[in-house]
């Protein structure tokens, strides 16, 4: 079976959606387009921004559907902090796990900050201060409920 990895991005932001498909690049981006204007895809934002560019990555040849999903998470894993791509590919369920488990940990070291950081982010996104627990527990200061409830 042929494949290919390709990636779609846009100039209109900085994120990229990387896939595979044993179709050819336009007929798998095309069935992608079509697909999340109905479906909510990770790959929407890049759809929305508009003007999105494609290419492949890489092709290969007699290459297994489970081979070519492994290569794809490699490739996925060099550009975790600008591909939108939800799930990473060729992941075993004992992979997920591990890394379950090593973020479970790593929110537990961190709780109070990740809490506080989604807290000033709500704050935000409503336009309201938090409750008054919240912003004893947190330390949130007047300036930060200010900057944060501020209309634009």
């Amino acid at each position: 079976r042929e494949g290919i990895i390709f990636k779609i991005s846009s100039p209109n932001t900085d994120k990229i959606y990387i896939g595979c498909s044993s179709l050819p690049l336009k007929r798998a981006v095309s069935g992608l387009r079509a697909s999340a204007k109905f479906r909510k895809l990770s790959c929407n934002i890049l759809f929305q921004a508009g003007d999105i560019k494609s290419e492949v990555l890489a092709k290969f040849q007699d290459i297994t559907v489970l081979e070519m999903r492994k290569k794809l998470g490699i490739i996925q894993a060099q550009h975790l902090d600008k591909c939108v791509n939800t799930n990473r590919a060729g992941r075993t369920n004992a992979d997920r796990y591990r890394e379950t488990k090593m973020q479970l940990k790593m929110y537990r070291e961190n709780k109070d900050a990740c809490n506080r950081r989604h807290a000033l982010n709500n704050m935000r996104i409503r336009g309201l201060p938090p409750r008054p627990l919240t912003i004893l527990k947190y330390n949130i200061t007047d300036e930060e409920i200010a900057e944060c409830c501020k209309r634009v």
